[in-house]
């Protein structure tokens, strides 16, 4: 009989608990009694959890496998609408919840060990023994996915190779294509009343002009044919066109609206528009004939869409100029190329104080030149060189002073807060030359005017230098 407390440790136990080595250590002499067992009726189980099962429940007979038409049938049956789905019946799911499945799928696809999980639920569904061969050469064929199951062919040279021997499939391949063709363009734009061929992408229409055929992408053809302001020309069509329109303001009036309604930045190339909106470009050059025939296309559509007849003239006072096209900003700079920096910013030009050798550029110079040109000798500033960011740069000051050995940079607040580095290389390098130097900020003179008093002295050193 067999020990009530063996009995307990099976019914409260599992997996590896329930192991043979387990089992030996803990109950050795019930061990030896099972392989007894076993000896004794002629069983042969397929593992020791199966050798447990027939001790404990005293089964004296050998438990046959299960019969696929039967059991599989019925595994097939009860899983079935979870393998089609997407994601169905993901190997971890099927070893962790669906044992039977599992049993039955492994069991199943036993010859087949270089398969995959994927195939051999295709496998197993589909109730496949063996793998297809390839219809031309006869070698086994890859698996593709659940819904498609195996490729016909072994290798891209086998497609290849039976298209062209076989006749049936030229014919039918000949005649898919004639016939897409002919829906496709010929049923389906019925006002478009040519003969088509399709070469690849593009669509060739036979006999479309004078010139001979036409070639345009499939996808342009179908994107322009619903367009009732898009006209198809060949390439020399098109170019006579432009050349025989003359547009009429009221066209360009007509035209100048469209643009604005119709057109941006991403749609307006000159390519596109010359190709598809013969009219709309033609009045583009017309209207900005005045331009050189080298001038950009983004320029042209500025003054076009902003019905500009010229360009705008700079706004420095009394300034003639036109000012010029910025293309990162797409729009004309304020001002001409002279009275506009690197930046695209307003600068005021140097400009000759009252017919001296002197130049000023902004209020400051002037008002420094008003107090003090003709008390003593002013001269041009002396050019100097400072090394910033390990490269040579010049520093142009702006006046020195002789009797003074001084050289004076006069400057806002916001200009020399903006750059205080790069103002203290320059004080430092007039003075490493043995010159004295002075800034003389948002016009105070304090400092200047003690300097002019008193002289360069010791004490007086330090205010030259600020």
């Amino acid at each position: 009989m067999i020990e009530e407390k063996f009995i307990n440790y099976i019914n409260n136990t599992n997996g590896r608990s329930q192991s043979e080595a387990t089992i030996k250590k803990l109950f050795p002499l019930i061990y030896i009694d099972i392989i007894n067992w076993l000896k004794t009726y002629n069983l042969h189980p397929k593992n020791f959890r199966e050798s447990l099962k027939y001790y404990v429940n005293n089964i004296t007979v050998q438990i046959p496998e299960p019969h696929f038409e039967t059991d599989y049938l019925k595994l097939i049956e009860k899983y079935k609408h979870k393998y089609s789905k997407t994601s169905g019946l993901q190997k971890p799911v099927v070893k962790n919840s669906y044992k039977d499945l599992y049993k039955g799928i492994n069991d199943y696809t036993i010859n087949f060990t270089d398969a995959k999980w994927p195939e051999r639920l295709y496998l197993f569904f589909n109730q496949i023994k063996e793998i297809p061969l390839c219809k031309l050469c006869g070698k086994t064929v890859n698996f593709s996915d659940k819904h498609s199951g195996y490729n016909d062919f072994c290798s891209r040279e086998c497609i290849d190779n039976f298209a062209k021997t076989n006749i049936c499939t030229k014919n039918k391949i000949r005649k898919t294509l004639f016939t897409n063709c002919a829906h496709d363009y010929n049923e389906k734009y019925p006002n478009f009343n040519y003969i088509f061929e399709k070469n690849k992408n593009y669509l060739i229409v036979k006999n479309f002009c004078e010139h001979g055929d036409l070639s345009i992408s499939t996808s342009m053809f179908k994107y322009i044919y619903i367009k009732d302001d898009i006209k198809i020309y060949c390439e020399k069509c098109r170019e006579q066109f432009i050349h025989n329109y003359i547009p009429t303001k009221d066209d360009i009036n007509f035209y100048m609206d469209y643009f604005k309604k119709n057109f941006n930045s991403n749609n307006s190339k000159e390519s596109y528009i010359k190709k598809y909106y013969l009219k709309l470009y033609k009045c583009i050059i017309h209207f900005t004939s005045h331009l050189p025939d080298d001038a950009f296309w983004v320029e042209r559509i500025y003054l076009f869409k902003n019905n500009m007849l010229h360009k705008p003239i700079c706004k420095y006072h009394n300034c003639t100029n036109n000012c010029t096209y910025r293309y990162s900003n797409s729009k004309y700079n304020t001002f001409c190329v002279e009275h506009t920096n690197i930046m695209g910013h307003h600068v005021s030009p140097k400009e000759i104080y009252k017919d001296t050798d002197l130049y000023y550029q902004y209020s400051y110079e002037y008002d420094f030149l008003e107090k003090y040109y003709g008390i003593f000798e002013i001269k041009s500033g002396i050019i100097f060189k400072y090394i910033k960011n390990g490269k040579s740069t010049k520093y142009y000051s702006d006046y020195f002073i002789p009797y003074l050995h001084l050289i004076v940079e006069i400057k806002n607040s916001y200009l020399y807060n903006k750059d205080v580095e790069t103002n203290l290389l320059k004080r430092n390098s007039a003075i490493k030359n043995g010159y004295n130097f002075i800034f003389i900020i948002d016009k105070n003179y304090e400092n200047f005017n003690n300097i002019l008093k008193y002289g360069i002295k010791p004490e007086l050193s330090q205010l030259a230098q600020t």
